[in-house]
C-alpha cells in the first residue's frame, strides 16, 4: 500500500478484519475478494432475474406501514404475569423477555446485546449463502464492537400489522423485523425474520435464529469495502 494515505490504509485494515469477522469462510481479505465478487455477482443477477418476471424482492410498500416501536406493539400490552407455570403465563413471559432483549439490543453496546441471553445462547444467521458461523455470546459482543466502528446505531423494529407468533410448548417467538443503522457509507437499512428459543422458564434466550436478507447484506459491505478502497471521504 505504498503511496496510500495513512486514513486510507487504517480504513482497508478496519474494513478487512471486519469483513473476515462477519464472514470468515466467505472472504480472506479485502483485496482477494474473488469469491466476494462472485457472490455480489450472483445477488445482482437474483435481483435482475426477479425484475424479469415481475417478482419484487420485497413485498410492495402498501404491505407494510412504518415500522412500529415495540412500545406500540401488543408486545407490551399483556399483563405481565409473575407465573409462568401456565400456558397463558408462559405465553406473557415469553413475550416479556422478547421485548426486554429488543429494548436491550438497540443500545447497541457489546453489553446490551447479548442481555437476556442464557450463558451458553447461540446465535445463528441464515440463509447459508452469508457463511456467518454461529456465535455465543462473547462472538456477538464482540463483533457489536467491530460493527461499532463503522456504524454508530443499530436498531430493530418490528414490522407494522405483524404479531409475533409464540409457540409456548417449544417456547419460541418468531418476529418480523427491520433494522436501521447510520454508517460511515450513509444509511443501512434491512429485513430479517428471528426466531428466539428460550429456556424452561422463559426468562432467558438459548438461541437465535436470525433469517437476513442477503442481499442487501452483500450490497452493503461491498459499498462499505470500495468506499474505504477508493478513498472516498470517509472519516474512521
Amino acid at each position: 500500500m505504498a503511496g496510500e494515505s495513512p486514513k486510507k490504509v487504517y480504513g482497508l485494515n478496519v474494513i478487512s478484519h471486519l469483513l473476515t469477522y462477519l464472514y470468515p469462510k466467505k472472504l480472506e481479505t479485502v483485496n482477494a475478494g474473488s469469491e466476494w465478487e462472485l457472490e455480489n455477482a450472483k445477488c445482482k443477477d437474483n435481483a435482475q432475474r426477479s425484475l424479469k418476471f415481475n417478482r419484487p424482492l420485497s413485498p410492495p410498500e402498501s404491505t407494510f406501514s412504518a415500522p412500529a416501536t415495540i412500545s406500540q406493539r401488543s408486545i407490551h400490552t399483556h399483563s405481565m404475569a409473575t407465573d409462568s407455570s401456565s400456558p397463558l403465563g408462559m405465553r406473557e413471559q415469553l413475550l416479556k423477555t422478547t421485548a426486554l432483549f429488543l429494548t436491550s439490543f438497540n443500545k447497541f453496546t457489546p453489553e446490551s446485546v447479548v442481555a437476556h441471553r442464557s450463558p451458553k445462547c447461540i446465535h445463528r444467521v441464515v440463509p447459508s449463502t452469508i457463511k456467518a458461523p454461529p456465535r455465543n455470546n462473547a462472538e456477538i459482543a464482540g463483533l457489536t464492537e467491530q460493527l461499532k466502528s463503522v456504524m454508530s446505531s443499530f436498531r430493530v423494529e418490528m414490522v407494522s400489522k405483524f404479531e409475533p407468533i409464540v409457540d409456548v410448548a417449544g417456547r419460541k417467538v418468531v418476529l418480523h423485523l427491520r433494522s436501521s443503522s447510520e454508517t460511515i457509507v450513509g444509511a443501512y437499512d434491512n429485513e430479517y425474520m428471528w426466531s428466539l428459543t428460550m429456556n424452561e422458564t422463559g426468562t432467558e434466550i438459548d438461541e437465535v435464529l436470525e433469517f437476513a436478507d442477503s442481499y442487501c447484506t452483500f450490497q452493503w459491505a461491498a459499498k462499505l469495502k470500495d468506499a474505504v478502497k477508493n478513498d472516498e471521504g470517509v472519516a474512521m
